[in-house]
């Protein structure tokens, strides 16, 4: 008898930690998320090309998250912010929803230095981060075309 209700202990134990698991997991994935990339091209090619600074940020949660705006920090001596200005935003992104942002005044953002980080604020104030490694791969762009002679704006 005693055997029969330590075995009911242990299997009630391990569905309990199961559906605690499980709980979690739903909770993690029930909130709002944004991913963002960032990256420089041309709009349409054409005798009149012109290289826009392009943010493309998708909800990949499941509630909808309202965009506020798109800024970022420089760190050099001491901390100095900007904020891009779109037409676009303030801009609600339901489930699964994706926005484009462009920008063809860019050449004061990457060309500084000690740039640390672009992001998209949401309306309860969260930082939305855009990728260091795609920060530097923009940066990369930029600067290719500054030797091709191609400068922005």
């Amino acid at each position: 008898m005693n055997n029969i209700t330590t075995y009911i202990a242990i299997y009630a134990a391990v569905i309990s930690t199961l559906l605690l698991i499980l709980r979690h997991s739903d909770y993690r994935r029930d909130r709002g998320a944004l991913r963002i990339h960032m990256m420089i091209g041309i709009l349409i090619p054409g005798p009149m090309d012109k290289n826009y600074l392009t943010f493309t940020i998708a909800n990949v949660g499941r509630r909808p998250i309202n965009v506020r705006k798109v800024g970022g920090i420089y760190w050099w001596g001491k901390p100095k912010g900007f904020v891009i200005n779109f037409t676009e935003l303030p801009h609600e992104l339901q489930e699964g929803q994706v926005t484009n942002l462009m920008t063809e005044h860019f050449d004061d953002i990457l060309r500084r230095r000690g740039l640390r980080y672009i992001c998209a604020y949401d309306s309860a104030g969260k930082k939305w981060k855009v990728g260091l490694r795609q920060i530097w791969r923009t940066r990369k762009a930029y600067r290719k075309l500054v030797r091709e002679g191609r400068r922005p704006a």
